[in-house]
């Protein structure tokens, strides 16, 4: 997502408040006194808050947040080395401040991706319960291949005459146990529920027409038509919650992605 300008100017001022901190704590060089060193530590902010406001704009563009956060760091490190040597441009120091300033940024590298990588999440998790809200207040989820999907079909499992016929969007959730599989689905208002001999793999290829079976989990294949929310945990786990369901289904990372684009694909008029 692309940043706005109120965005470049809110990051360049946490990060200037963390170089002031960084600068007054690792500045090598001799100050002959405290108002000195006070100001040169301040000229230091000050340039590197007018800086990281340039780079913002010349790096907007990168629709990549991990290249643009690592280059936004590359950019500083001879700043910073600059204002650790005092001013003083001298081969050895300067060069010596710069791997100084590379290690200590790998710090704060690796802790603005955790944090980015949260918040992506977090946006991605609020999106998904958004568009969660709007199928409830549906009187009837729109699906693409409801049509086609209202007849039965007959899902075939590995042992000799084991099938069963069921209607697609009356499956609610299965659940894969090793070589088993649960299959929670509604008949006349009621759960029930129909254990076969199958695969995840054979499930997701005979349910493939029905979209709105989407798998979440390597273990897991839910009916969007009965999410109702989805949540995260301090453990960082997602859980999806389902009409009328007690059991809280676990949701991959990975998943969220292809949750969220079918259902703004699905909600589309």
């Amino acid at each position: 997502m692309k940043e706005s300008l109120k965005d470049i100017i809110k990051e360049a001022l946490r990060y200037t408040l963390v170089v002031v901190f960084l600068l007054s704590v690792l500045t090598h060089f001799e100050a002959e006194n405290a108002s000195y060193r006070l100001m040169v530590i301040l000229i230091i902010g000050i340039i590197q808050f007018i800086v990281l406001i340039i780079i913002g704009l010349m790096i907007m563009r990168i629709k990549n947040r991990y290249l643009n956060i690592a280059l936004r760091y590359l950019l500083n490190i001879p700043l910073l080395a600059f204002g650790m040597t005092g001013f003083h441009i001298d081969g050895d120091s300067f060069g010596e401040a710069c791997m100084n300033v590379f290690h200590v940024s790998l710090v704060v590298i690796a802790y603005d991706f955790y944090r980015y990588r949260n918040n992506h999440l977090q946006r991605e998790l609020d999106t998904i319960n958004s568009l969660l809200d709007q199928r409830v207040s549906l009187e009837e989820p729109k699906d693409e291949s409801s049509a086609v999907m209202d007849e039965k079909i007959t899902i075939k499992g590995n042992t000799l005459g084991d099938s069963f016929e069921i209607r697609p969007k009356d499956i609610i959730f299965i659940e894969s146990l090793s070589n088993y599989a649960d299959i929670w689905y509604m008949d006349e208002g009621n759960r029930q529920k129909k254990t076969l001999r199958i695969t995840m793999k054979q499930l997701n290829e005979q349910l493939a027409e029905a979209e709105y079976l989407q798998s979440c989990h390597r273990a897991y294949i839910v009916n969007l038509n009965y999410a109702v929310s989805l949540s995260s945990r301090s453990s960082g786990t997602y859980k999806l919650q389902l009409q009328g369901i007690d059991k809280e289904i676990p949701v991959s990372r990975m998943k969220t992605s292809d949750i969220k684009d079918y259902l703004q694909l699905s909600s589309i008029p």
